[in-house]
């Protein structure tokens, strides 16, 4: 049957159709295998075509180039051996390095379109970044670097602190000792 239909994005040696005869003709940039399987050489796009000068119509599968290459899949890491089991080969294994991921943009088909102006909020993981220098300095209560997102996150944390420590100073606390005898 047929695996992927027209318009569907197919990479090299995937099964385009699996058929027991030629239902289905390879066309450009596809291959049949043993079995009448029809594969695609290259990645692109699948196209089903009739051929219209023949009297018997001919069903051809052809594999349009893709206009862009796929990068969102990322490549198979290099084959490393293990330094340990062989220390020999292990010397022309590739240096070791970040692959990058790529992600996929989002399908302007699946959004969601809102009537109005877009309303701007403030990023919620926006990190504030603390300098060295007040960290290395604990015992001043001001930081060495006085920047204003600084000083107004300083000032909510004073304040969420500030009404505790008042409380348990203020209160001291009783314990009892009970004996079990």
């Amino acid at each position: 049957g047929v695996k992927k239909f027209g318009g569907e994005q197919v990479f090299p040696d995937d099964i385009i159709i699996r058929q027991r005869g030629f239902k289905f003709h390879p066309g450009r940039n596809t291959y049949y295998g043993v079995d009448h399987t029809i594969h695609s050489k290259i990645e692109g796009k699948v196209v089903f075509e009739k051929d219209q000068w023949r009297k018997r119509k001919l069903l051809y599968v052809n594999v349009e180039p893709a206009t862009h290459a796929n990068r969102y899949v990322m490549p198979p890491p290099p084959y490393c051996y293990h330094p340990e089991l062989f220390p020999e080969l292990a010397k022309n294994n590739p240096a070791p390095t970040n692959y990058p991921i790529y992600k996929k943009p989002p399908n302007p088909k699946n959004q969601v379109k809102f009537a109005g102006k877009a309303v701007e909020t403030p990023l919620p993981n926006t990190r504030i970044k603390i300098p060295e220098s007040f960290l290395q300095n604990k015992g001043n209560d001001t930081p060495v670097d006085n920047t204003p997102v600084i000083k107004e996150y300083l000032d909510r944390i004073r304040e969420k602190i500030a009404p505790q420590t008042q409380q348990q100073s203020q209160e001291p606390q009783e314990v009892e000792i009970k004996s079990n005898t």
